[in-house]
């Protein structure tokens, strides 16, 4: 077992391996076409013939259905409280939601605060344009579903899974 970390549009191994895995959205994060064909086509680089390329992405008719909206998360432990404020636009004619997060850190020990911002431009993609990227750049479409569960793929499905072969 080997793991690589590296920039999935660029990398380069001069090795062939049995699968490529971007999970957590990492797909989505590709917000041009050109970045979207340079990854695919680096994947299927670096896969061996019959490998696979697994990854999940955010699923449009579920973006378009259930609305990115403003969402809270805290999460806290003896030390520190930590708050996650998601604010999220939805670009039209791009297949992209920008979210802004605001993370605000309290230290209980110190009473300090220390707040973050951070941008995440984040693209969505239906199974016919995935379907379309894999053939543009030589895979073949072996199956979409709902990512973890397995379940058919709906518009309630935030988040879709896609594995394609080389």
């Amino acid at each position: 077992y080997q793991c690589e970390v590296n920039d999935i549009e660029k990398f380069s191994l001069n090795r062939e391996f049995d699968s490529i895995i971007a999970l957590f959205h990492v797909v989505s994060y590709l917000t041009t076409n050109e970045k979207l064909i340079n990854t695919f086509n680096n994947a299927f680089t670096h896969l061996k013939k019959g490998g696979l390329f697994i990854f999940d992405v955010w699923y449009t008719p579920a973006v378009y259905n259930l609305q990115p909206r403003s969402r809270i998360k805290k999460i806290s432990n003896k030390n520190l409280d930590v708050i996650r404020i998601a604010n999220p636009e939805l670009i039209d004619n791009k297949s992209i939601v920008n979210v802004d997060y605001d993370i605000i850190v309290k230290d209980k020990i110190s009473n300090n605060f220390e707040m973050f911002v951070e941008k995440h431009p984040m693209r969505h993609f239906g199974i016919q344009e995935i379907k379309l990227l894999a053939k543009l750049t030589g895979f073949e479409f072996v199956k979409s579903e709902e990512f973890l569960s397995g379940n058919t793929t709906s518009d309630k499905t935030w988040g879709v899974c896609f594995i394609l072969k080389k």
